[in-house]
């Protein structure tokens, strides 16, 4: 973490594209509010289900970009000596926007929602939920067993080797992956420790928001008028504003926080890729580094 933050405090411009995407993230989701304020109007409340799920795709698609171009800046940073390498924000930011465009959006798609369904899968599994639909249950338990060797290959570090190498999701997925099982870390493409840490504070900002968006539709006449989704009886102005501040928060802090996350990322598998070129470059992290860590060769 010391290393990251001293990678982002040498290239501060990173804050600059976290800022823009922050904005884009605003713009989506006062977008995405009347988009679907209209749309359950019309086809209904349940139609506010895919809103949400197209809105969190957006919300790891902005974050998974800014991770891709903290990977391009920390890999440069890697192997370049000093402190600022010449255009590697630009770069880095060009990659992650155009050619790796793709990769990041089907990686978005995948690394949180098919683990989440995948983790939900085998706990009803487990635990005999769901006694009604045991059969189908069962069977999606076993396809995901079935897909175990492709499946290990949609983790989040394969957005580090996207941004630094430029390969597909899969592909990169694969090598990162090979990589650390090779180095003795298996057990980290599966570890969110940092990814907790981050979505903790996410949450607590999120809620922060949510709260504010209560008191804005309960204080405020217009607001509240506004928020009052055509007198729906589980979704109030209150309840309303709770849920568009909490997604709103959300996203704009996740984009903020994918800094230090994507940072991070890149360092720990940089530090397994090539060791001794950061000790050549960066002799003092890495001093620090080495202290705390060590790889199997």
């Amino acid at each position: 973490m010391t290393v990251a933050i001293g990678v982002i405090k040498s290239n501060i411009g990173v804050f600059l594209v976290a800022f823009f995407l922050q904005l884009v993230a605003t713009i989506w989701s006062i977008a995405l509010v009347v988009a679907c304020t209209w749309a359950q109007y019309v086809y209904g409340f349940k139609i506010i289900v895919l809103f949400v799920i197209s809105y969190l795709w957006v919300e790891q698609v902005l974050k998974n970009v800014m991770h891709v171009t903290m990977a391009g800046v920390v890999g440069k940073w890697w192997l370049i000596p000093g402190d600022r390498p010449s255009g590697a924000l630009g770069l880095s930011l060009e990659r992650a926007i155009t050619t790796s465009f793709g990769s990041i959006c089907f990686g978005s798609l995948f690394v949180n929602y098919f683990y989440g369904l995948r983790n939900l899968v085998a706990y009803a599994s487990e635990k005999r939920l769901l006694k009604k639909w045991i059969c189908p249950v069962e069977v999606t338990s076993c396809l995901f067993e079935s897909a175990h060797s492709v499946v290990l290959y949609m983790n989040k570090w394969a957005f580090v080797y996207v941004g630094l190498y430029g390969y597909t999701f899969f592909e990169a997925g694969k090598f990162v992956t090979i990589l650390l099982d090779g180095k003795g870390l298996k057990k980290l493409v599966t570890d969110d420790l940092v990814d907790n840490i981050v979505f903790i504070l996410n949450l607590a900002i999120a809620c922060l928001t949510g709260f504010a968006g209560c008191f804005l539709s309960s204080s405020d006449n217009h607001y509240a008028t506004m928020l009052d989704i055509y007198n729906h009886p589980y979704f109030g102005p209150i309840a309303a504003g709770f849920s568009i501040g909490f997604l709103s928060g959300y996203l704009v802090s996740a984009v903020l926080l994918g800094v230090v996350g994507g940072a991070v990322n890149t360092i720990i598998v940089c530090f397994a890729e090539n060791p001794i070129q950061f000790r050549i470059n960066h002799e003092r992290h890495s001093n620090a580094l080495h202290g705390h860590w060590s790889f199997q060769k």
